[in-house]
Formats: C-alpha cells, sequence, structure tokens
C-alpha cells in the first residue's frame, strides 16, 4: 500500500479547484474539492499502475518543490492523505 499526501486549494479568480499530489508532482483540477480529490485518485491510481507495470519504480519518488510541502505542514489549506492499494 502507498500513501500519498495531497494539497487542494482554489485556483485564484476562477471557479476551479485544485489538488496535487505532493508525492508525485501530479496535479488535476475540479469543479469543487471533491471532485478535484476524486480526479487527483484516479490520475494517481493511473500513475501507479504505470510505474508497477513498466517497473519504473524510481518514478515513485518525484515529489513536488518545496514551497507546497511548506503549504501542507502549515496546515492553513485543506490537506488530504490518499492510500492506493496495488494488487
Amino acid at each position: 500500500m502507498f500513501r500519498f499526501h495531497a494539497l487542494v486549494h482554489k485556483e485564484r479568480d476562477e471557479d476551479v479547484y485544485s489538488a496535487m499530489c505532493l508525492d508525485l508532482n501530479i496535479c488535476v483540477d475540479g469543479a469543487n474539492p471533491e471532485e478535484a480529490i476524486k480526479n487527483l485518485r484516479e490520475a494517481v491510481d493511473h500513475y501507479v499502475q504505470c510505474v508497477i507495470k513498466d517497473k519504473d519504480y524510481q518514478a515513485l519518488s518525484r515529489p513536488a518543490p518545496r514551497e507546497y510541502w511548506e503549504r501542507f505542514f502549515s496546515k492553513s489549506e485543506p490537506r488530504v492523505e490518499l492510500e492506493e492499494v496495488v494488487a
């Protein structure tokens, strides 16, 4: 099982929310926080399945830039932990 950290925020001057997987530096959008998280789960699942299929395990370590991690740990924005179960 993999555990990933995600940051969710509303884009400035737009009616869209972004969700970023900080461990894999994957970012997606959604109309609301729930949709953004759902889309992120799907993107992360697809990415992990491709990594496993290609046996490119180093690709599981490509963290987002430091400023996003700092925002995550500051607790000033909604954050989520995603769990991916790989069979």
